[in-house]
Parts: C-alpha cells; structure tokens; sequence
C-alpha cells in the first residue's frame, strides 16, 4: 500500500469500507445511535488515503426502490440500441435490488459530504463526493433530516 498522504480526495471512486452489513443495519434501524466507519480509497496519484466517514444516513435494499431508465448512445443501429439499452436496465435493475447507500461526511478539518454506494452482488462500493458547484440540498437524498443540510 502507498502511504496515506494528505489532501483531496477524488471526486469518486472505489472505497473498501472497514464496516459490514450487519453495522449498517443497526444503524439504519435505530439500534446504534451514532455511527461511523473507515475506508481506504485510492487516489489518482496511485496513493492511498484511509477515511474515516460520519454516518448520517442509511439506505438498506428493502428501503429502496429504485429502478433504472437509461439512454444508449451509440453507432449502432436503433433497434439494437434500443436492445443494448433494455438489456443494460435489466442488468441494472437486478443489481440494484440488492444496493445499500450510505451518506454521510469525511471527517476532517474540512467536512466533506460523501454518498457510498455498496452493491451486494459485486462485493464493491463505490463513493461520490459533493463537489464545488453542488449544494447541500442537490447532493445529498431529499428526505435526509432538516438540521442535516445546515452542517
């Protein structure tokens, strides 16, 4: 592993969180008050930085009922975009049933709001940042508390 290093973290990426399912759903369910878990993400410089993420929210699969509508652009033909673009929300909907999301802030000298998304199937989480140009309230899911986008 590279060192960790100092600085900011990409916009997203790959995050191996040091938490399982059984703490998320504590959380979630209201057993454990307070949360928060580490990850180790990598940056673009080929480094490594460990994480540690306030856990404000929650999203088990049950919870969330997502389904997928996407747009396939491409040089091929329509009638095979339009398969291709099926297929991939097939694909997308069956992964997705099975998908935890978890919001929250990088603990630091800056707080910066974070979105986990782990996918079940795959065995892989994936992380989004809040960027410059979003706000609070674009960023983060809409039923989050009231006090939540005021951090």
């Amino acid at each position: 592993m590279s060192e960790n290093r100092k600085g900011p973290i990409p916009k997203e990426g790959q995050i191996t969180l040091e938490s399982c399912k059984e703490q998320w759903r504590l959380f979630a369910n209201g057993v454990l008050p307070k949360f928060s878990t580490k990850g180790i993400l990598q940056r673009d410089d080929s480094s490594q930085a460990r994480i540690e993420i306030e856990v404000m929210h929650v999203y088990t699969p049950e919870n969330l009922n997502s389904k997928t509508h996407s747009q396939f652009r491409s040089n091929f033909d329509q009638d095979t975009a339009d398969g291709l673009r099926r297929a991939y929300e097939f694909f997308s909907n069956l992964y997705s049933k099975q998908m935890w999301i978890i919001s929250g802030f990088v603990k630091g000298e800056n707080r910066v709001p974070i979105v986990v998304i782990y996918y079940e199937m795959f065995d892989i989480a994936i992380y989004a940042r809040k960027t410059n140009n979003k706000s609070m309230k674009e960023f983060f899911p809409t039923d989050m508390p009231e006090n939540f986008h005021n951090n």
